[in-house]
């Protein structure tokens, strides 16, 4: 499929159908893509990152980027949560005053600050990286109107 430009300047990229299913797996093939996005930064982050090779870390870079960017839910994917997230509330909260009490160890949460720490760290890496990339091409696009109003 061509990209199209629809109405409010939206460009649709593509289609997908999906089957009939329940909002609550809807919500969860809404929210895969922010879920695996954030899994690849941090893996390549944790394992790539120190990479010393230019042409790898070029091209570790060039990933960074592209994960980043294509990593969000479009509206019609995340439709669904307006009927999940306030049944998930009322089931937590109803848990809750019942008396059931979930209770973490030491160990996880540390294990857990750890992972939010380094995701934190490499997320800051990957907004430098697309701020970068996006300046760039606004000086580009600026050169170019510049050039193309002058001829």
């Amino acid at each position: 499929m061509i990209p199209t430009v629809e109405k409010g300047k939206q460009v649709r990229a593509g289609k997908l159908s999906l089957g009939k299913s329940d909002p609550f797996r809807l919500s969860l093939i809404g929210l895969a893509p922010i879920f695996i996005g954030l899994i690849l930064i941090y893996l390549i982050g944790k394992f790539f990152l120190s990479a010393f090779s230019p042409f790898l870390l070029f091209a570790i870079y060039y990933l960074l980027f592209t994960i980043s960017i294509t990593m969000f839910s479009s509206k019609k994917d995340l439709v669904s949560l307006w009927i999940t997230l306030p049944v998930t509330f009322l089931l937590l909260t109803s848990l809750y005053l019942i008396g059931v009490r979930l209770f973490l160890e030491e160990n996880f949460i540390q294990k857990a600050n750890a992972i939010a720490s380094g995701l934190n760290y490499y997320l800051l890496i990957t907004t430098i990286i697309d701020y970068f990339i996006l300046i760039i091409l606004s000086i580009n696009n600026y050169l170019w109107k510049k050039i193309l109003k002058g001829v």
